[in-house]
């Protein structure tokens, strides 16, 4: 029986570490004197990049996925260990114990799997938790700066996305960091369809 190795969870460390936050980064841009737009740009990767806050979230979350993935490493390596042996003891031993430890061995990777699952999903559980802090902190300096130099709009350019967990979902930062309510015209266009396409108009 060959052990099959699930490297997918430490191979995707770098993923994690990968995605840094900046805020700092923002704020010491050059300031503009006077709005000559209603709307503005962030580049919320290197935002995300150059900031004390998201050096400090990558930072924990490297930390936090590096001690989980350590030990399925260790798991990884007592399995591989026992696979070894049981292989070395096929034709010694009798063909009713090889397939009992052969059994064993199979409720060992089924426990390996669960813990797997297990420490994936806290591993994205806790990456979730940093993004959203970074993407709150962002979002209230966005409309702070904006508010200040008179833009009414803030667009985030390269917003953040990254894969969370063994397999999808992404993760997706909001393409829009600010926008003044005074600017919304959700009302007025529910409105105009209204009147230009009157109840039953569908059918």
């Amino acid at each position: 029986m060959k052990l099959q190795k699930r490297t997918g969870l430490t191979g995707r460390i770098s993923a994690f570490v990968a995605v840094s936050f900046a805020l700092a980064g923002f704020l010491s841009v050059t300031s503009p004197a006077q709005a000559a737009s209603d709307v503005a740009v962030v580049d919320v990767m290197k935002t995300f990049e150059e900031t004390d806050l998201g050096k400090s979230i990558q930072t924990h979350v490297k930390r936090y996925s590096q001690t989980r993935a350590n030990k399925l490493r260790g798991e990884q390596k007592a399995l591989q260990d026992e696979n070894n042996e049981i292989r070395q003891q096929s034709g010694v031993i009798s063909k009713d114990a090889l397939k009992a430890k052969e059994l064993e061995f199979q409720q060992h990777i089924d426990a390996y799997k669960k813990e797997a699952r297990k420490l994936q999903t806290e591993m994205a559980s806790e990456t979730v938790v940093g993004l959203r802090k970074f993407i709150d902190a962002e979002n209230a300096a966005a409309k702070s700066v904006a508010r200040k130099y008179g833009f009414s709009i803030v667009i985030g350019e390269h917003p953040i996305r990254m894969p969370i967990g063994p397999t999808p979902p992404i993760f997706r930062g909001p393409r829009f960091l600010y926008i003044d309510k005074k600017n919304d015209l959700t009302e007025s266009v529910i409105a105009k369809i209204n009147k230009d396409h009157p109840a039953g108009g569908g059918n």
